[in-house]
């Protein structure tokens, strides 16, 4: 059992999918943005019918007949299905820990926001010296 990295919620069936977070349909203009959801079941049926059946329908207009609706009806439809996805699998394999999201600690983050403030002290003596 995973932990969803959205809910929090213990599941054996965490799923990872790239949708279709927005797309524009302007006659000769499109203009989209994919997204990639890691999350259980039911986060990830919310995540579809969110993008898929509200805002969407309206921005893509055309091509949310041709491309979204049936994208979202096949990730609705493989969200039922049990396990894991392949690449969550990979994740949980090469991590190791169970963590399938990376989540860690924040030490590390803790040390790239040392370096960061080093950097930023170059910077403002470089524009100074200008």
């Amino acid at each position: 059992m995973v932990a969803c990295p959205e809910c929090g919620r213990p599941s054996d069936s965490i799923k990872s999918y790239w949708m279709m977070d927005l797309l524009v349909f302007i006659l000769a203009f499109v203009y989209h943005r994919r997204k990639k959801y890691v999350c259980c079941p039911r986060c990830m049926r919310k995540h579809l019918l969110v993008s898929g059946f509200t805002y969407n329908i309206v921005l893509a207009n055309l091509l949310w007949l041709m491309l979204i609706l049936p994208w979202t009806l096949i990730l609705l439809a493989a969200s039922f299905t049990g396990g894991h996805s392949s690449e969550v699998y990979g994740l949980l394999e090469s991590d190791g820990s169970g963590d399938c999201c990376g989540e860690d600690d924040g030490s590390e983050d803790a040390e790239e926001y040392e370096d960061d403030e080093d950097s930023g002290e170059d910077d403002q003596e470089e524009t100074e010296n200008r």
